[in-house]
């Protein structure tokens, strides 16, 4: 292979180099072994395709009790490769032994026990990979869970010094710009037997999970730095495995987590594909429970098949509801159980995106907030599912920078934990509509939902741009995106709410288009060409500013509904506020239920609750000197009923003067999805009706469902 070719091969892969090496080389580490440090070993090994699967798990058990049996052995911790990466050369598992010292580590080597799993080997063991390299400072133990990262590179023979220092200096700069790095060490090769195939540079990373470690490969800062790095790479291998519990067994690395949500399919099912470790081969069977009732027709059966340590299954069309939980075992020979875990509150059901800036994030008063159930998970903006409990977004926990901002760079990661948990301490607002909209769903369906919480405040429509897709968490599209697809990647519906931000002269002229090249964009990259898109029209803004433009978003969100397949808007306009801006909590609540009776008529067929009230016909009578406004969409009728007045309708003249020619606005009794406008005089020629004009209005017509007129005009009024 070219080193053009072997540079390019490698260049998707450099992706756990360490600051720890850094410091070793730019800062004069002590010679190996001068202050008795301790030593990392980092070791691999490749079996023969003929070893029995008995043989490796039977060495594999054996160099997992070399710590009981060999002093100076302070840490071990190992498991089957997961890299997704390709670049493992056949290496199958990965190790790391910690050694008190080189004097530990040169005893370890003549020791019986040592020499006897060495004899072992031989019959199966195709290759050994072994690196060394000291750590003064080597963390504790990694938690259960933990991805690490092995990776060994040499540089080319012809790499010039500067540019390698370059190379390093600039690693150095990573844990600090790419969120779930937990420990990183490194350092230049100790070990005298050459046994790590001419590389010479190793590195151990500690990811939070695999979705971390997944993250970093992508982010863009380290695209940035292979970039830079191809040019004097000559060599690589990478190797990860999660660390699991040091006794064996069963241990679930993937596909399932506690709380976590699955789309169901149009049957109603769902597939749950898991992925762990076991630690003999053979058949892996799983059961489903809820609470202590077994779950019809899922009671213990073969799902998987667990080879050389490791194991995927799949548990198929899995009924909506839940909670789920979700037990696996493996029994021995005899058929006794020989390992058994589980996973609790799985829910099958309909996830739901919320998107969107500060209304859909929330900013409602956390007072009296909706109370959490047990059938409503969110994928949080940690990239985890949990219990959805308000406040549902924490943008200061999410790993991509365009949420956590400026707050976190240049922090380490206890560095970010420590800020996240400061800013827990210190919330005040944060009730959204989400958790109000996914419980009366569920009251009225029965099917459980999950949230995926990706909104922002203060965001335009620009800078949700699905360009930057690609561009991960460095974008509000693509983090979402990949927060979908961390979430599962097929999803219910998107609800939005935003426009706010796009309330001026050149947001709004191009607004309608770039609503439109949203939704598309959202179904074509979810490979959903209906995905339902349901949004909330802008509400009220208490500010002297003019209100042209946003009335113009306004309409325009109405007109969108009317117009794009597959969408549907809700009003706000008649809710109280929090604050000069945001919607209230009591408010939020309603705003969320009333999405959730647009998506149960649309998607479950609820055709007795209607879209809620929208202009239809409006036109003049009784000689000019009153205005009815029909409406469609209405939920048997309208109210406040009469003789209460409706507020909320003024006639204007082109340039938005009022003319103050309504005297009494009313609920017509007779056509109770009517609004009859009384007028002091006969309606003037080119004048326009408006419903909700201004920045911060007073509005109260509703249907007897509670789904509130939309804001509209100027809208002609037929004579």
């Amino acid at each position: 292979m070219s080193t053009l070719a072997r540079a390019h091969s490698v260049s998707s892969s450099i992706c756990a180099l360490s600051v720890v090496f850094v410091t070793n080389l730019l800062f004069n580490r002590p010679a190996p072994g001068a202050d008795s440090s301790p030593v990392h070993r980092l070791v691999l090994f490749q079996f023969k395709e003929d070893a029995a699967a008995d043989g490796m798990q039977g060495f594999l058990h054996g160099f997992s009790a070399l710590p009981y049996q060999i002093p100076g052995i302070t840490g071990l911790q190992a498991g089957a490769n997961n890299s997704p990466e390709g670049l493992s050369q056949g290496f199958s598992h990965g190790a790391v032994l910690t050694f008190k010292d080189v004097a530990a580590r040169d005893a370890y080597a003549e020791h019986a026990s040592h020499t006897a799993l060495v004899n072992q080997a031989e019959p199966i063991l195709k290759e050994a990979f072994v690196f060394d390299f000291e750590s003064p400072k080597p963390p504790p133990p990694a938690e259960l869970g933990r991805v690490h990262h092995l990776v060994f590179f040499k540089f080319k023979e012809k790499a010039d010094s500067e540019p390698v220092k370059k190379v390093l200096e600039e690693f150095a700069k990573l844990p600090k710009k790419i969120s779930g790095l937990l420990n990183y060490q490194a350092g230049p090769n100790i070990d005298t037997q050459a046994r790590s195939k001419d590389l010479t540079h190793g590195f151990l990373l500690t990811f939070i999970n695999d979705r971390a470690r997944d993250d970093y490969i992508n982010h863009p800062a380290h695209r940035q730095f292979v970039d830079l790095i191809k040019p004097i790479l000559d060599g690589v291998l990478v190797v990860d495995f999660t660390v699991t519990p040091s006794g064996g067994g069963l241990f679930i690395t993937g596909g399932i987590e506690p709380f976590a949500v699955y789309q169901r399919s149009e049957k109603g099912t769902a597939d749950i594909n898991f992925r762990g470790v076991a630690a003999a081969g053979g058949p892996i069977e799983a059961r489903l429970l809820r609470g202590r009732r077994l779950v019809e027709g899922f009671d213990w059966k073969a799902v998987g098949q667990a080879r050389g340590g490791s194991f995927e299954a799949a548990l198929a069309g899995v009924p909506a509801g839940g909670e789920y939980t979700l037990e696996v075992r493996q029994k021995d020979k005899l058929g006794n159980v020989a390992a058994h875990t589980d996973v609790s509150g799985i829910l099958v059901g309909d996830i739901w995106i919320l998107a969107g800036q500060s209304n859909m994030e929330g900013v409602g008063d956390l007072t009296n907030v909706e109370e959490p159930s047990e059938l409503v998970h969110n994928f949080t903006m940690a990239h985890r599912w949990e219990l959805a409990t308000e406040p549902l977004h924490w943008l200061i926990d999410s790993p991509d920078p365009v949420h956590s901002g400026n707050g976190l760079r240049d922090l380490d990661e206890e560095g970010r934990r420590q800020g996240r948990a400061a800013a827990r301490g210190n919330r005040r607002k944060g009730a959204g509509l989400g958790l109000a909209f996914a419980k009366d769903l569920v009251r009225r369906t029965g099917v459980p939902v999950g949230l995926v919480s990706a909104a922002h405040g203060g965001t335009s429509m620009q800078q949700w741009d699905p360009a930057g897709r690609d561009k991960g968490g460095e974008t509000l599209y693509g983090s979402m995106f990949k927060q979908v697809k961390n979430a599962g990647g097929k999803v219910k519906g998107v609800l939005w709410y935003q426009g706010e931000s796009d309330a001026n002269p050149q947001a709004a002229e191009v607004y309608a288009e770039k609503m439109r090249g949203l939704i598309a964009a959202f179904r074509s990259d979810l490979g959903q060409k209906e995905l339902p898109f349901y949004f909330v029209q802008i509400g009220r803004f208490v500010s002297p500013s003019a209100p042209e433009n946003w009335n113009r978003v306004q309409d325009l969100q109405r007109l969108a509904a009317k117009e794009i397949p597959g969408t549907a808007v809700v009003s706000v306009i008649d809710l109280e506020l929090d604050d000069g801006i945001h919607v209230g909590v009591e408010g939020l609540k309603r705003a969320g239920r009333r999405l959730a009776k647009i998506a149960h008529r649309e998607l479950f067929g609820a055709k007795s609750i209607e879209r809620g009230p929208q202009p239809e016909g409006i036109k003049s009578e009784a000689g000019g000197r009153a205005i009815r406004i029909e409406f469609s969409g209405v939920n048997r009728r309208l109210l406040p009923a009469a003789p209460a007045q409706v507020d909320g309708f003024s006639i204007r003249k082109k340039d938005g003067t009022v003319l103050p020619f309504i005297f009494n606005a009313q609920v017509d009794p007779a056509a109770p999805a009517s609004v009859v406008l009384k007028l002091n005089g006969t309606v003037p020629e080119d004048v326009f009706l408006h419903y909700g004009a201004g920045l911060n209005p007073t509005c109260n017509l509703v249907d007897e469902e509670d789904m509130a007129a939309p804001v509209f005009g100027p809208a002609a009024i037929a004579r």
